[in-house]
């Protein structure tokens, strides 16, 4: 269509339409797609669609492109859907097959465009390179999603390698390190990925990725949902800065887990298992003000080039087994101040906290001990404060406990290993000064208070519950969800009226704004 001011296409009920377009060589535009539109164009009814793109791309509009219901089958072989300046889906039933992008915005000179915005829907992707892509903002406020690029995490392998000399604290080693890959990574084959914003409020997100599962050029902000997610490289990486606030993410296979230049978690339910580091702080510092961790890390742990600063939450981490690494690695500091914290590694790189409050830390160094062996802190009295069976080889532990305090003598027992300790300061560690070179009994500085989980669990997840509010990011504050945000981020919901920034507003069309907003465009 190139000559209308809105098309409609209605599925009629019960009946079942295709479209097939065949091989051929042309260079103009105008046939770029199976189905091709120069204005908005509108998909809705109940009935189903079958694309057949056998040239380039399936559906395209060079304006915006909306899927309000019905069913579409998309086989093409460039890529599925796309809506040059707003690519958005209401609900419906969306299966692609793309030899490039499954769904993508690419207006990518005016910031108010190339945004692509979930509603819902259940929608499944095979895609050779990105699974969703936009240019501009990604918003995924519900739905079911299920994403598969190139031939999936099992394609890639990056391998963690640790080069030890005399670098790092001056025990010999320091955190160079090298991967190699056994696909060519030339393309991008993220499952999520977007230029400039990417926002998860909800929904039941499936990612099977040989490149980054959730991506963006420079933040993510995750609220809700849940992620389920494998992939050849990072599991959610942000340029500059990732902040999760809620949610379940989930992922059973990467290179690092979660990567940013500043990571902050609030709250939410994760769970790494990673070939290198479980969570990196790339260049700046890792915040943790509540929720619960649980992180499987062959590498560092937690790894700050910056600091790292625990409030609260109930975090574990099964560190590294080789003495390259450390269950918890930092640059700068790393200060505890609330929460609950069990973290077991090896010990040849171990690194002591700066400090603690609010409680106490006790770290030990021992005898490697065997995987499936628990440890146990108890007082005096023989009552339990913190355990775990951590399930692989361990020869160092740090723990944190609001239950911890100085002047107070406890018992630890590691498998077969048992001995006392006496808690003299902040910080108390058995570990002599040759480890590491971050000391351990200087006196933290001031943190925020937490509310620690004290219960113990096998699978590493308590209750950890924060009080740790969101940090501001763009000067005007974070955003607000209920549509009164007074900054530039998008407003995700409710009557949006008072919302006087520029970006998109996702559901009622009320924005002061002047960006596009997908529900007034029906």
């Amino acid at each position: 269509m190139l000559d209308a001011k809105k098309v409609i296409l209605t599925l009629a009920d019960n009946t079942t339409n295709t479209i097939t377009d065949s091989s051929r060589l042309s260079t103009e535009e105008d046939y770029s797609a199976a189905i091709y539109s120069k204005e908005d164009l509108i998909i809705n009814g109940n009935g189903t669609l079958n694309v057949n793109a056998g040239y380039r791309n399936g559906i395209k509009s060079t304006d915006d492109c909306i899927i309000v219901s019905g069913t579409l089958n998309i086989t093409s072989t460039e890529d599925g859907i796309i809506g040059k300046d707003l690519c958005g889906i209401v609900a419906g039933d969306i299966n692609i097959n793309a030899g490039s992008d499954g769904v993508k915005s690419t207006y990518d000179t005016d910031t108010t465009k190339g945004n692509v915005i979930i509603e819902g829907g259940n929608i499944t992707i095979k895609a050779s390179n990105d699974g969703i892509q936009a240019e501009n903002i990604l918003v995924i406020n519900d739905g079911t999603i299920n994403i598969k690029t190139n031939n999936g995490a099992a394609d890639t392998t990056q391998t963690h390698i640790d080069n030890m000399d005399m670098g790092r604290g001056g025990f010999g080693f320091n955190n160079n390190k090298t991967t190699t890959t056994t696909d060519d990574t030339s393309e991008s084959r993220k499952g999520i990925k977007a230029g400039n914003m990417l926002i998860i409020n909800d929904g039941d997100i499936t990612i099977d990725s040989d490149d980054d599962s959730v991506h963006c050029n420079s933040v993510i902000y995750i609220y809700g949902g849940t992620i389920n997610a494998a992939t050849g490289d990072d599991g959610v990486h942000a340029d500059d800065l990732l902040t999760v606030n809620g949610g379940t993410i989930n992922i059973t296979q990467c290179y690092e887990g979660l990567e940013a230049d500043d990571i902050v978690i609030n709250d939410g339910d994760i769970s790494v298992v990673s070939s290198d580091d479980g969570i990196n702080s790339s260049d700046g510092s890792i915040t943790i003000n509540g929720g619960n961790l649980l992180i499987n890390a062959s590498g560092d742990g937690l790894d700050a080039n910056g600091s790292i600063i625990i409030n609260g939450g109930y975090i574990v981490v099964l560190g590294p087994t080789s003495d390259g690494d450390t269950a918890i690695d930092y640059d700068d500091s790393c200060t505890i101040n609330g929460g609950t914290v069990m973290a077991f590694g090896s010990s040849g790189m171990l690194e002591i906290p700066k400090g603690a409050s609010n409680g106490a830390c006790i770290v030990t160094a021992f005898t490697s001990v065997s995987g499936g062996s628990k440890y146990t802190l108890s007082d005096s009295n023989g009552n339990e404060i913190l355990s775990y069976t951590p399930s692989k080889a361990y020869a160092a532990a740090i723990v944190y406990s609001d239950k911890i305090t100085t002047g107070n003598t406890y018992n630890i027992t590691a498998g077969s290993t048992t001995l006392s300790i006496e808690v003299t300061s902040d910080v108390t560690s058995n570990v002599s000064s040759g480890f590491g070179g971050a000391g351990g009994m200087n006196k933290p500085g001031n943190g925020g208070s937490g509310m620690p989980n004290n219960g113990s669990s096998d699978n590493g997840m308590g209750n950890g519950n924060s009080n740790g509010s969101m940090p501001d990011m763009l000067g005007n504050g974070a955003p607000d969800m209920n549509g009164n945000s007074s900054g530039d981020m998008p407003s995700m919901g409710g009557n949006s009226s008072n919302n006087g920034g520029n970006m998109p507003n996702m559901n009622n069309g009320s924005s002061n704004g002047s960006a596009p907003q997908m529900n007034n465009r029906m």
